[in-house]
């Protein structure tokens, strides 16, 4: 018998197109509850002949927001395997047997607990790329396509909160990162961004700085 220990997502993933890719179980785009443990089961093919991935040293899938901003800015979720635990192995009577893959990435309940916007169901963007192990690396792009995620209603799983936004004024920057005149120090951080040392036989402070690899001095000043 089957046992089930948390959602398959099988994506077979033709990098000679630019086609969405889909999960082979439901031949459509992947679907995938929010907040549920979830695998993305990956295998890379030429057309129908699958691809010898000895040359790459990880792969990378990433979900992003599906708005140009989103796809080009920082992921929402990002899993990278390493060469290590590759299966270059597979052949297409296992992958069809559903028992490996090339490579699998796995994400907790917590991180696929993503905000739809207070909606059913959100479409966000999915990308497959890898490192080869030329020197120096290529980042090579396998494919891409689009994720619903559902809202699933499990207790426990609700929407997660989004962290409202904080800015630091320069002063609190200034005595978070760095002293601008230590009790007793020798040292400070004039305006927030000009480094001084304190000239004791001068009893004034002076701006230090390199150019071209050589040490310089400010003149004196209180």
């Amino acid at each position: 018998m089957t046992q089930v220990t948390r959602q398959r997502l099988r994506l077979a993933v033709d990098t000679s197109r630019f086609d969405q890719v889909k999960d082979v179980t439901t031949a459509a785009a992947p679907v995938l509850w929010r907040g549920n443990d979830a695998a993305f089961e990956i295998a890379l093919f030429r057309g129908t002949t699958l691809l010898d991935i000895s040359n790459f040293a990880s792969m990378t899938l990433e979900v992003k927001e599906n708005t140009l901003a989103g796809i080009v800015g920082f992921p929402l979720m990002s899993s990278t395997v390493l060469a290590a635990a590759f299966n270059n192995s597979l052949t297409t009577t296992v992958w069809d047997a559903e028992t490996s893959q090339h490579a699998l990435f796995a994400f907790t309940g917590d991180e696929t607990n993503l905000s739809l916007d207070s909606a059913l169901e959100k479409t966000f963007y999915l990308v497959l790329s890898g490192v080869t192990t030329d020197s120096p690396s290529r980042r090579v792009m396998f494919g891409s396509t689009l994720l619903k995620i559902r809202e699933c209603g499990v207790e426990g799983t609700g929407e997660p909160v989004v962290a409202q936004e904080k800015y630091y004024t320069a002063a609190e920057c200034d005595s978070r990162f760095a002293l601008l005149t230590p009790a007793g120090g020798n040292y400070r951080i004039k305006n927030g961004v000009e480094f001084q040392v304190f000239d004791s036989t001068l009893n004034q402070w002076r701006s230090v700085w390199f150019a071209n690899g050589t040490l310089q001095f400010g003149s004196p000043e209180s």
